[in-house]
């Protein structure tokens, strides 16, 4: 019998972590007590588990992203009969976010272009918050190995 020989590509495990910080966004809202300027953010700390594939000089990660997000908002009366002391509020949340990315390397950095569907626990702060929808995002890293697992 003829030996026959497929190419087979590799597979590796993709572990990581992130810390991502949102400085937030502002928005005026009102409602019966009165005007508010109300400030969102948030931060997220998180662990990256995938599968990468070598696609020639690029590598696909297909994977997903699990941990907490940490949202705040805080709210100030602009105007009306309501409170005028600043209202500060937060809520951590599970987050979950399935992602696809794709690594390339430049020299000694490691450029990574990732679309991720993030789903997250509805915080209980006063006004509402997004806490679910695609992100699209562009990591820069110097990369090190700590270990590479042949068999």
């Amino acid at each position: 019998m003829r030996g026959r020989s497929k190419a087979r590509r590799g597979r590796l495990v993709y572990v990581g972590t992130r810390w991502v910080y949102y400085t937030g966004s502002s928005e005026r809202r009102t409602d019966s007590d009165g005007t508010y300027d109300v400030l969102t953010g948030a931060q997220v700390i998180a662990a990256d588990l995938g599968l990468e594939f070598p696609a020639g000089a690029l590598e696909v990660v297909a994977g997903a992203t699990i941990g907490a997000a940490r949202f705040r908002q805080r709210t100030s009366l602009v105007s009306g009969p309501g409170s005028t002391a600043p209202l500060r509020e937060g809520g951590t949340e599970l987050l979950v976010a399935p992602n696809l990315s794709v690594q390339f390397h430049t020299t000694r950095l490691l450029v990574i272009p990732e679309v991720m569907y993030l789903i997250a626990g509805s915080p209980d702060v006063r006004w509402p918050v997004a806490h679910r929808g695609i992100s699209v995002g562009l990591r820069v890293i110097v990369p090190f190995e700590v270990r590479r697992i042949r068999h």
